[in-house]
Formats: structure tokens, C-alpha cells, sequence
């Protein structure tokens, strides 16, 4: 099941509480966007490999706002901390 779906789901049921797996260099990619001089980060993979998943978990660090990410806007941009970077993902279909 993709990330766009399933947090869809999980609210139509009223699921109180998902069981998730951090993937494994999702803290290196959040210190990387922690930093002053952030490198730019390219996610590639087959449909279904935890893409989006990733892209949500670093948004919601950042922006901790999840209602924003659910509009499902196909382009949503925050201001990192540290940085004069913005941090932007861009949702292809």
C-alpha cells in the first residue's frame, strides 16, 4: 500500500495508532537538511519503496504541520532552520 493511501485510510477508519519502520538513513538525510550547507537529496525506486514515506517524515520534522502535506498539493516548499535553503518536494504522478 503507497503512503498517499494508507494515511487516508487510516483516518477513514479511525486507526488511533500506525505501526511504523524508520528507514534506515532517514536520520542522516534530516542531519543533512539540519546543516548549514545541505546537499541535495534524490530518492529513486520502483512504486511502493517508501519514497513519499521518506519525503512525509522529513516534512513533518521540519514543518510539523500534517494537514498541510494531506492537501495533497503537488509541490510543497519550508524554510530549513539553519539554512537559506528552501527544502521542496514535488509529487509526480
Amino acid at each position: 500500500m503507497y503512503d498517499e493511501r494508507i494515511h487516508s485510510e487510516i483516518n477513514h477508519y479511525g486507526i488511533k495508532k500506525s505501526i511504523e519502520i524508520e528507514p534506515v538513513r532517514l536520520r542522516d538525510v534530516i542531519e543533512n537538511f539540519k546543516s548549514e550547507k545541505p546537499q541535495n537529496v534524490i530518492l529513486t525506486g520502483t512504486a511502493g519503496d517508501g519514497k513519499t514515506y521518506q519525503c512525509r517524515r522529513v516534512w513533518e520534522y521540519f514543518n510539523r504541520n500534517p494537514e498541510r502535506w494531506n492537501l495533497g498539493e503537488k509541490i510543497v516548499g519550508i524554510k530549513l532552520p539553519t539554512s537559506p535553503v528552501s527544502l521542496a518536494y514535488c509529487a509526480r504522478e
